[in-house]
């Protein structure tokens, strides 16, 4: 068994994009559905780029939380990811 550096960094890297990606997204849900931005957007009161203009820097703070929140679940999980190839044995 030994440590793949490469699979290691990808998981870091995949980690805090996808959690970059996944906390403004639901953000952005929670606020249309939830907070009901939808029916304003539906009866013209605002628009869905002011909308995002209010909110551009809500956003890119739950950007940032997301990819400090990867990079933490990365060290608690898979900081020390180990794998067993069952060919190691014969290159040694």
């Amino acid at each position: 068994m030994h440590y793949n550096t490469k699979v290691r960094v990808a998981v870091l890297l995949y980690l805090m994009a996808a959690y970059a990606i996944a906390l403004p997204v639901l953000a952005l849900f929670s606020d249309l559905v939830i907070n009901g931005g939808i029916i304003d957007i539906w009866k013209g009161s605002y628009s869905f780029v002011d909308l995002i203009d209010f909110r551009k820097i809500l956003f890119l703070k739950f950007a940032g939380l997301g990819a400090i929140l990867g990079f933490f679940y990365w060290i608690f999980f898979f900081r020390k990811y180990r794998y067993h190839c069952p060919l190691d044995k014969y290159f040694k």
